[in-house]
């Protein structure tokens, strides 16, 4: 009897791997067309919320005359500011207007990579910025004796660093962040010392606290060139230390350290003059040394240096006159040098010059109130000087001035801590004195006093 033998033939090792292969190519080719579609669902969502908000801000300059000063006072936008909406994972990052023109950045994140479009809707795929910073390639430019103060306009095409007797005048290439002198190279109304400067939110004024001349001289600004030019209009200021203008262009504060306080002023948006306030001044602590204010234009922070702490006051955004909060002091480092704002109005950093650390607060956004964090600190290098935080609010900068470095951190939004990123330091040159960081975060200057140089660096 005979049986019938069924001879069953398997898969070689060679055509499992083929198979498995095979596999493999379809399942990516699968989860590309996924994430190709969800990438392009993105940038549409984000390209729909600019189209809207566009038009909003358009509409707004229309029946206004002039742009929003904020596009993020929220629930209740004031006369002169926006409550613009943005879709579900997407967030408004960066706003920035001129007289003639507007940019809004809005950017979405699934994690891994981050989308940045702006108003004009093209769009831009980035990996999420590290914050670490690179030397480029010509790492220095040359600026005149004792710089101190660095001033970048709001559209990042210009900047202005206050030397002992002079300001100097640079103009920024955006794509590779080099700088340029500008002809002439600087300016001054004469004799004097300016001490700190800054840039009107609208970009056609610039102002310098001179303390030898005990004034806050006031420049015109060419916004095509970016050349200043000296004009009367400015303010009698004792002891004028720092200086800061509102979001809304309106009015203008200065710290005078030698009477301890902060003198308080209109500014007319067509000439750039100021003029006292009813109540022109308000008490500070002892030395004050720098002044910010909120994004929201509803609070206002100075650094005293000798008292150690930080007075905080809530903005009238009417009349812009300044009141003491109910705790009109809190405690900072020993020597507090520089104060700085996120651009979300939720944290608040000073950097502390002898206690060689940054001093971590949250705002409360309803008070203006500031809460150290449970981590209250965080070191610097050796005579933290100078703090800046980027546009996005994802990085935080502190120039040393006796360690000759730049401290780098990252910065936690919901909770505002930082940390010290992988590279905590990059060396700067000798006796930094100032740090700006550009509208758009690509770029980072610093001023070095000694050697009279500005370092430059890009952002990663």
């Amino acid at each position: 009897m005979f049986k019938l033998r069924i001879r069953v033939s398997a898969f070689t090792i060679v055509e499992l791997l083929v198979v498995i292969v095979i596999i493999g190519i379809l399942a990516s080719i699968t989860v590309v067309s996924y994430t190709g579609i969800t990438n392009r669902a993105k940038v549409a969502i984000l390209q729909s919320d600019l189209n809207k908000s566009s038009k909003q801000i358009e509409l707004f300059k229309a029946q206004n005359g002039i742009y929003p000063s904020n596009i993020n006072d929220c629930p209740n936008p004031s006369s002169v500011s926006l409550c613009l909406s943005s879709s579900n994972g997407a967030t408004y990052t960066s706003y920035v207007s001129t007289a003639n023109t507007f940019t809004l950045i809005e950017t979405a994140s699934d994690g891994a990579t981050r989308w940045r479009i702006a108003n004009n809707s093209r769009h831009v795929v980035v990996v999420p910025k590290t914050g670490l910073l690179t030397a480029l390639v010509t790492p220095t430019i040359s600026t005149a004796s004792s710089p101190r103060s660095i001033a970048i306009s709001s559209d990042g095409s210009s900047i202005y660093v206050a030397n002992m007797a002079t300001i100097t005048m640079y103009s920024r290439d955006s794509l590779s962040g080099d700088l340029a002198a500008l002809s002439p190279s600087s300016t001054y109304p004469g004799p004097g010392s300016p001490n700190n400067l800054t840039v009107s939110p609208d970009g056609v004024s610039v102002y310098a606290t001179d303390s030898l001349n005990e004034v806050a001289y006031l420049f015109s600004r060419d916004a095509s060139t970016g050349i200043l030019t000296y004009v009367v209009g400015g303010a009698s200021v004792t002891g004028a230390r720092a200086i800061v203008i509102s979001p809304d262009n309106k009015y203008a504060y200065v710290a005078n350290n030698s009477t301890n306080k902060i003198h308080m002023f209109s500014r007319d948006i067509s000439t750039g003059a100021l003029t006292p306030l009813s109540t022109p001044t308000i008490n500070t602590s002892t030395n004050p040394y720098s002044v910010a204010i909120s994004s929201d234009g509803k609070s206002v922070y100075v650094a005293n240096n000798t008292s150690n702490n930080v007075s905080m006051y809530s903005r009238d955004t009417s009349t812009g006159l300044l009141t003491a909060l109910s705790t009109p002091i809190i405690a900072s480092g020993t020597g507090p040098y520089s104060v700085a704002i996120s651009s979300d109005g939720k944290s608040v950093y000073v950097a502390n010059n002898t206690s060689n650390n940054v001093s971590m607060y949250s705002r409360d956004t309803s008070t203006g109130l500031l809460t150290a964090l449970s981590t209250p600190t965080i070191n610097a290098g050796t005579g933290a000087q100078a703090i800046a935080i980027s546009s996005d609010g994802d990085s935080v900068y502190v120039a040393n001035n006796t360690s000759n470095n730049v401290s780098m951190y990252s910065r936690d939004s919901s909770t505002g801590l930082l940390s010290a990123l992988s590279t905590p330091t990059i060396a700067a040159q000798t006796a930094p004195t100032a740090i700006g960081v550009s509208s758009d975060g690509d770029s980072v200057y610093v001023v070095n006093g000694t050697s009279r140089t500005i370092s430059m660096f890009s952002r990663n």
